[in-house]
């Protein structure tokens, strides 16, 4: 009788521990830099990660398109720094001639001007 609630104790103990090794949550690629960008009709967010990809999200709007993905693709260069970075679209759903294009953007002060509509500019959070 001992040799078995032994057995069940280690199948227990056993079961708790292989359960919390399995809940490990994927985070994805950390975050390199984030820059903002507010209009009278949208806010809209650029996060650059640390496997050189990026994504541009509509996270707050007025036409009802908050949490879209307006554009993604991959980068080179140092966000988190006051540089010229590189970025190439895989995704820009407002037009798609700039779709697998290099196109170069400088980060001056921490803002970058213009990258998706001339004129707007994005704030480093």
């Amino acid at each position: 009788m001992k040799s078995i609630k032994k057995y069940l104790f280690v199948m227990a103990a056993l079961a708790v521990v292989l359960g919390f090794a399995s809940c490990k949550q994927d985070r994805g690629p950390s975050i390199v830099a984030e820059f903002e960008c507010k209009t009278e009709y949208d806010t809209s967010v650029v996060t650059f990660y640390a496997d050189g990809t990026f994504s541009a999200v509509v996270t707050e709007s007025s036409y009802g398109v908050k949490g879209q993905e307006f554009a993604a693709g991959t980068y080179v260069g140092d966000p988190s720094a006051d540089e010229e970075i590189t970025v190439t679209f895989t995704k820009y759903t407002r037009d798609e001639y700039f779709v697998n294009k290099e196109v170069s953007h400088k980060i001056r002060s921490g803002k970058i001007s213009s990258m998706f509509i001339a004129g707007d500019e994005y704030i480093r959070k």
